[in-house]
C-alpha cells in the first residue's frame, strides 16, 4: 500500500503557494529570518500499542534539507573526542561547526541559557550511538520538544565519512506518547515534486516501523509552523486489537480462596463460626480495660495515731 501520489503533488503544491503568499503579507523587517520554513508529516495512528518502539528512526530522504548552507554539532564520547574531531576535520564537511564531548557538554553547557543558546546555533544534532541514552540528562526537555533530539551515528568503527553522510541525508522518527507524531519531510525551498517524493518515501518506512502498518495509521497530513495540516491519506477502519494487547481477565469460573467470588460461601462456613466466637470472647478477656467499678480507697491511719491525711475540722 502506498500514498496517491497525484494528491500528494497536489497537496505539496498547495501548502507551498500558501507560504508563498503568507510571506509576501509580512513586511520585510526581520533580515534574520530564514527564508524557508520547514514541511512536517502529520501521523495519527488508531491504536497505541503497549509494545510500541521507543527508539528513533532513521529515515532515508531522496531530497535531504541539509546542504552546505545549515549548521551541524556532533557529540562525542568523552574519550574519543580528539581523535573523532581530528578526523571530521579532516573530512572536511562544511556542514560540521562544533564537536563537543559530553564532558564539556556537562560542564560547559549546565545552565538554562547555555543550553538554549547551544539548541538555536546549530540546525541538526549528530550523537555517537554509545552517548545516546546519557544525552536527556545533559540537553535537557527543550531539544526534545523542539525536534531537535540528535541523530545516531556510529563514530567508533566504519566509515565516519559514510555514516556522516547518510545522517545529512536523513530524517528522524519518534513515536509520541500520544496517537499523533510528526517529522520533517523537506522545506518549502523545494519543489511540490521534491517534497512529493520524500513524503511517500518516509510514509513507506513509518508504515513499516509502526506496529500494524498501514491498517493501524488513522490519517496523514502535511503542515508548515504556521499553517493547517492539509490530509493527503485517511483511513476510518480502526484495526482489530491483537491478544498481546489486550488486558487479561480472571476466568470466571475461578474463585479465590482468601475472597469468595460474589455470594459464594466458604465451604467451612458453618464451623468456622464457633471459632470466631471463642476468638472474640478471647480478646475481651484479654482486653487492658476492665469494666468493674474501681474500690473505694480507705483513709488509714498512722500507729502514731497521725492520719496519713488529715481530715478537715466540723
Amino acid at each position: 500500500m502506498s500514498l496517491d501520489h497525484e494528491l500528494v503533488t497536489k497537496a505539496a503544491n498547495a501548502l507551498l503557494k500558501y507560504t508563498e503568499k503568507k510571506k509576501a503579507e509580512k513586511p520585510d523587517n526581520n533580515l534574520l529570518e530564514d527564508d524557508a520554513d520547514s514541511v512536517h508529516m502529520v501521523i495519527t495512528i488508531h491504536r497505541y500499542t503497549r509494545n510500541r518502539r521507543l527508539a528513533p528512526c532513521r529515515i532515508p530522504l531522496r531530497y535531504p534539507f541539509y546542504d552546505e548552507t545549515k549548521s551541524v554539532c556532533v557529540i562525542t564520547k568523552t574519550s574519543d573526542g580528539a581523535e573523532t574531531a581530528k578526523k571530521l576535520d579532516e573530512l572536511n564537511f562544511p556542514q560540521i561547526q562544533q564537536v563537543i564531548s559530553v564532558d564539556k557538554l556537562s560542564k560547559e553547557y549546565k545552565p538554562y541559557e547555555a543550553k538554549r543558546q547551544l539548541m538555536s546555533t546549530h540546525d541538526l544534532f549528530l550523537a555517537d550511538h554509545r552517548v545516546l541514552h546519557a544525552l536527556p540528562k545533559h540537553l535537557g526537555v527543550k531539544f526534545f520538544k523542539t525536534k531537535k533530539f540528535p541523530l545516531p551515528v556510529v563514530l567508533a568503527t566504519g566509515d565516519i565519512k559514510a555514516e556522516i553522510t547518510k545522517a545529512l541525508s536523513s530524517t528522524i522518527f519518534k513515536l509520541s506518547k500520544g496517537s499523533t507524531s510528526s517529522t520533517k519531510v523537506g522545506t518549502t525551498a523545494m519543489s511540490a515534486a521534491q517534497l512529493a517524493t520524500n513524503i511517500e518515501g518516509v510514509a513507506g518506512c513509518i508504515a513499516k516501523y509502526i506496529n500494524g502498518g498501514w491498517d493501524n495509521i488513522q490519517s496523514i497530513g502535511i503542515k508548515t509552523r504556521n499553517s493547517l495540516a492539509l490530509p493527503i491519506y485517511s483511513s476510518l477502519d480502526a484495526p482489530l486489537v491483537p491478544e498481546s494487547d489486550k488486558p487479561k481477565k480472571k476466568d470466571s469460573m475461578e474463585v479465590d480462596d482468601e475472597k469468595p467470588a460474589g455470594n459464594a460461601k466458604k465451604p467451612n462456613d458453618e464451623k468456622s463460626k464457633p471459632k470466631n466466637s471463642a476468638k472474640s470472647s478471647e480478646k475481651k478477656s484479654k482486653s487492658p480495660i476492665s469494666r468493674k467499678r474501681p474500690a473505694k480507697l480507705s483513709i488509714k491511719k498512722d500507729q502514731a495515731s497521725k492520719p496519713v491525711v488529715a481530715a478537715t475540722s466540723a
